[in-house]
């Protein structure tokens, strides 16, 4: 099936990236020349009728992105491979936010000065965080499907979005595409003056 590429979630939106689960996708390893392809190793995905920019392909998953042009609600998935085609259906929401994770719980967080938040490294109180995930829908100005978002100027997300730590609010900055990547959602967050440190 095809799932949220952060933290591998059922819900899915337009314009973010998403992974593909089966079998007999594709040959060993198969990775576009630049950036993405619309085909990898004789694999092929369309959602909505809309090629989707695969960015990587192995026998039991490919990563992609879902087509910014899909409005929310059901569409049909068609996978084409050398060994036949599947067809299954999946529904888009208008936003369906999932945090990256490295390894089995960490989430891919990066504190003020770049270096990665972990329980040994947390962040200081009053200093962003920037948290990458996937699902945040449409963004304002608007981003082509396939095309990494330009420094400037950035694209926001147009759904809302909040943030808590530890169970408190929180204020974010900026939520939108991360810079020079394809449907990386980049969320930044102000660690709370009343945190002496924040540790995940």
């Amino acid at each position: 099936g095809l799932r949220n590429a952060a933290g591998f979630g059922a819900r899915l939106a337009p314009g973010s990236l998403a992974s593909l689960f089966g079998s007999g996708l594709v040959e060993g390893l198969s990775l576009p020349p630049r950036g993405t392809a619309g085909t990898l190793g004789g694999l092929s995905v369309a959602v909505g009728g809309r090629v989707a920019p695969l960015l990587f392909a192995l026998p039991f998953q490919a990563n992609l992105q879902l087509p910014y042009e899909l409005p929310p609600g059901a569409h049909v998935v068609e996978v084409t491979s050398s060994y036949g085609t599947a067809r299954f259906e999946v529904s888009l929401d208008e936003a369906a936010p999932g945090i990256f994770v490295i390894g089995a719980a960490q989430a891919a967080v990066l504190n003020q000065d770049g270096s990665l938040n972990t329980t040994l490294n947390p962040a200081r109180r009053n200093t962003v965080l920037q948290v990458f995930v996937a699902g945040l829908g449409a963004v304002a100005p608007s981003l082509a499907t396939g095309v990494p978002a330009p420094n400037s100027p950035l694209s926001h997300a147009v759904a809302g979005v909040t943030a808590t730590l530890d169970g408190r609010p929180a204020t974010v900055t900026f939520a939108g595409v991360a810079p020079g990547f394809l449907g990386l959602g980049q969320v930044n967050v102000l660690a709370p003056a009343s945190f002496a440190t924040f540790r995940q």
